[in-house]
């Protein structure tokens, strides 16, 4: 469960996978949370292959990020 509250607006999650991954979930979600009650956002970091367990890290941001913002995919190298 995505450890947000009343006024907690998480954004679309973006996929980033471990070092080496074997297994297709191995690796983390990042998702920003606005919070409407403090006018701030924090940046979570979740363990891609158990959404259950708490974040691994929570980076606290400098100021509100608007909610709605999207992820976007980028190559590593081009083809």
């Amino acid at each position: 469960m995505l450890p947000v509250g009343n006024g907690q607006l998480p954004s679309e999650a973006v996929f980033a996978p471990a070092e080496d991954a074997a297994d297709e979930d191995a690796g983390y979600l990042l998702t920003v949370v606005s919070d409407l009650n403090s006018d701030g956002s924090r940046l979570l970091v979740l363990d891609a292959s158990d959404l259950s367990l708490p974040p691994v890290a929570t980076v606290l941001l400098p100021r509100r990020v608007p909610a709605m913002i999207h992820g976007s995919w980028i190559a590593d190298a081009a083809n």
